[in-house]
């Protein structure tokens, strides 16, 4: 199946209307979700209000499944928009050199604290939001990013004004573009970019990232658990 089809089939299983009623909930839940810890896929998990929860849903755990399939040996990785560090604690359990970043200062805490729990080494950066990357040491040369990217874009979420703090499930148009743009500029010849693409609002910008010259793309479909009214997609995008 080509990447067209796969993202037309897509298109089906996502209504705008449908989707912001879904953000709604997710949002309403995890207003009322204290810090908990959590054993997630073998890792030992604290988070907290306004930071993602990877046990919620499917993305986090898909993303684990694709990176655990190859060991990445000599990498140097990012977790890039880290939360709670799920993803940093499954690279930095391979060995290889792992950075954490994140716009939310709550991170900081809970990646220390989660990378100790699980006996990891793990840096956490402090991300900044005009440039996702910028943290990231220059002389580092990057072979890995992955991403668990807010969930929708923020201007089709018009019941939810006001709750935009929320980083981890809103961002503005154009930041799927601009995401891209900024981690293949500091990845290395044959370095990829993995993430979690999930939300129809992305749609016209995956296709124009995934259009691009200097990347092959893969989706990882079979990786996700599906149901009738949702699918989500892991999407791999490596450097030429």
């Amino acid at each position: 199946m080509t990447i067209n089809t796969r993202q037309t089939r897509f298109r089906r299983y996502f209504d705008r209307t449908r989707h912001a009623d879904r953000i709604y909930e997710i949002v309403r839940l995890h207003e009322s979700t204290p810090s908990v810890l959590a054993n997630i896929d073998g890792f030992g998990i604290q988070t907290q209000r306004g930071v993602f929860n990877p046990a919620f849903g499917t993305f986090s755990r898909a993303l684990q499944r694709v990176i655990s399939k190859e060991s990445y040996e000599g990498s140097i990785a990012v977790d890039l928009g880290c939360g709670s560090g799920f993803i940093a604690c499954g690279l930095a359990k391979k060995g290889i050199l792992t950075f954490a970043t994140d716009i939310n200062p709550a991170c900081r805490e809970l990646v220390a604290n989660n990378a100790q729990r699980n006996g990891l080494a793990i840096k956490y950066l402090p991300g900044h939001p005009a440039d996702i990357m910028a943290a990231i040491p220059h002389e580092e040369q990057i072979n890995l990013v992955v991403a668990n990217l807010p969930f929708c874009r923020a201007d089709l979420l018009g019941s939810l004004e006001g709750t935009s703090y929320y980083y981890w499930f809103a961002a503005k148009e154009g930041f799927l573009k601009k995401c891209a743009e900024q981690v293949l500029n500091r990845l290395s010849a044959q370095g990829r970019f993995i993430f979690c693409y999930a939300s129809s609002g992305w749609i016209d910008e995956l296709e124009e990232v995934t259009n691009r010259t200097d990347v092959r793309t893969t989706l990882h479909t079979d990786e996700i658990t599906e149901s009738r009214s949702e699918r989500r997609w892991i999407v791999e995008l490596r450097k030429l």
